[in-house]
């Protein structure tokens, strides 16, 4: 199994892959970008996972799921240190990440095995405090998000995801849920696709779990005063409304 770890960060990630070694794995921290390009580019194999430092990419500039997608060079990449999600839920994060991005990518359950083990190691108080992006989730700036076209979901309005989050405190797996609803805002969603945002403990969740995620993220919404949210549910699945 090949891993590449693409990072200003060189000594973060060789200590981050001290903890992987168990796995059996080949782990190379590269600190230019030019290999990581050179390799979509090329019919050079796919690692097994890409890690990447979130400070090398230009995120308003660039998005790098999308640019994947569109060399159809896919593979599971995770940004380490992305700064958004909080201890403890790094690794649920990236795997929604994941799934909202590429979607019908498989990730293999060794892959995930590795990734609760990167979250493992980077919040370790051995390693943490050298990484300076990771810090607790802040409210997100409106304007920020808009710069990026399609990266935000898209509700009547002008009403902000994120900044509902940071008011009702949403845990994470309930606010995943919310997520994926308003990206498809209006618009049925299966139980089957919903089972891939309520992961649980990094597997499919069941449709039981899925209802009993609704129920609480209906039970957030209902503390909202501004607008009246609805999950409408049908025999196609269930959709958001706003109104």
């Amino acid at each position: 199994m090949l891993i590449y770890f693409f990072s200003n960060q060189i000594e973060v990630c060789e200590k981050i892959v001290d903890r992987l070694l168990k796995f059996n794995i080949k782990a190379i921290p590269i600190k230019s970008l030019k290999l990581f390009f050179h390799i979509l580019d090329s019919d050079s194999k796919l690692p097994d996972l890409f890690v990447m430092d979130y400070s090398l990419i230009q995120h308003n500039v660039l998005n790098i799921f999308r640019y994947m997608r569109n060399q159809d060079r896919v593979a599971p990449l995770i940004f380490y240190n992305d700064p958004y999600p909080s201890d403890g839920t790094r690794a649920k994060y990236w795997l929604y990440i994941l799934a909202q991005h590429f979607r019908g990518l498989k990730v293999e359950d060794k892959i995930k095995s590795i990734l609760y083990e990167i979250e493992h190691a980077i919040e370790s108080p051995q390693i943490k405090p050298y990484i300076p992006l990771i810090q607790s989730p802040k409210p997100m700036d409106t304007a920020a998000f808009t710069q990026v076209e399609n990266e935000v979901p898209q509700l009547p309005f002008n009403i902000n995801v994120y900044e509902i989050k940071h008011q009702l405190k949403m845990p994470p797996t309930v606010f995943n849920l919310f997520e994926q609803l308003s990206y498809n805002y209006n618009n049925y969603l299966s139980v089957d696709e919903l089972k891939n945002t309520v992961l649980m403990n990094a597997k499919t969740a069941s449709e039981k779990s899925v209802t009993s995620y609704i129920s609480r993220l209906r039970s957030y919404l209902k503390k909202i005063n501004t607008h009246h949210f609805d999950i409408i549910h049908s025999a196609n699945g269930y959709k958001l409304v706003i109104f």
